[in-house]
């Protein structure tokens, strides 16, 4: 798969949690993997619901998708 242009400026960064419960005197837990897109300058954003995965299990942002994510940045130009 090719790498896109909006991945090199916005890589994708995966984390794993754990929800917990306790069951019977045991602590019970299960992964929650969650990815979120990395811009420079900008708060990250929760991309989990949006990702596809290659055949290696590497997230990726479809092709459609980056023109209903906010862009790397402004410009500070503009009146």
């Amino acid at each position: 798969m090719p790498r896109r242009e909006h991945d090199d400026a916005c890589p994708l960064a995966e984390l794993a949690q754990f929800h917990c419960q306790l069951l019977h005197n045991r602590i019970l837990c299960q992964p929650v993997e969650r990815v979120f897109r990395m811009c420079p300058r900008r708060p990250a954003v929760e991309v989990t619901h949006l990702v596809e995965y290659d055949a290696q299990m590497r997230p990726y942002l479809p092709d459609a998708l980056p023109e209903y994510t906010p862009p790397v940045a402004h410009d500070s130009q503009q009146e």
